[in-house]
């Protein structure tokens, strides 16, 4: 009895799981579609850019897409490495693991923070009605999905 159980319970989750794992490639093939160059037209259009503002609103996508690039090649694995080698410690250093995780944290957060400031930047340049419309639009649920989409 206790094995058909067992057996019940790994078949619903495996189903679950398959199920789940459908439902994330439909998603997924979604999130895949998006053109980050056609919402920034989107976005050019509904706000009446200028060929200026549009290429500012290009740079700072492009830029902050450099910085996430290079913040994955430089901070992923070394913070990785550093934690899989403590493996090797005799006994679990709590604080160390703290630290490394806060450091990382800082740096994410500093990195975020300048990405603001470069948005914020160039939503200055724009007129007070367009600054409005902009943040109205940017309080879409996807809006920033859609702009630092990958289009490589």
């Amino acid at each position: 009895m206790r094995a058909l159980t067992l057996a019940l319970i790994l078949s619903g989750l495996l189903n679950l799981g398959l199920v789940g794992g459908a439902l994330f490639g439909l998603f997924a093939a979604e999130e895949a579609e998006r053109d980050p160059q056609a919402h920034i037209a989107a976005v050019a259009e509904a706000l009446d850019l200028s060929a200026a503002q549009i290429e500012g609103l290009r740079a700072f996508r492009r830029e902050t897409l450099e910085g996430l690039a290079a913040r994955r090649s430089d901070d992923d694995p070394g913070v990785r490495d550093r934690l899989v080698e403590m493996l090797d410690d005799a006994s679990y250093d709590a604080d160390a693991v703290r630290e490394i995780l806060n450091a990382r944290a800082s740096d994410r957060n500093a990195f975020w923070a300048e990405v603001g400031a470069d948005l914020h930047a160039w939503v200055a340049t724009l007129p007070e009605d367009k600054q409005a419309r902009f943040v109205e639009m940017a309080k879409e649920k996807n809006f920033f999905r859609k702009l630092f989409a990958r289009d490589d």
